[in-house]
């Protein structure tokens, strides 16, 4: 909320608890080698998503 950015399922609406367990649980995953797996992730990926969200089939957006 601080930084104007808010996370929503890739249809639309508010994502629930599965999402929300997925994304975090991958952020092991992208915290690998100083979040290098994260940065690479979002460089190439058509959304610019991080692995939990492809997973957890989220984006992050702008308010």
């Amino acid at each position: 909320m601080l930084l104007g950015i808010r996370v929503v399922r890739e249809g639309g609406g508010t994502p629930g608890l599965r999402a929300a367990v997925v994304r975090t649980a991958l952020r092991l995953v992208d915290s690998l080698f100083g979040y290098l797996v994260a940065f690479v992730t979002v460089l190439v990926s058509g959304k610019n998503q991080r692995l939990g969200d492809m997973a957890a089939h989220t984006l992050v957006v702008r308010r």
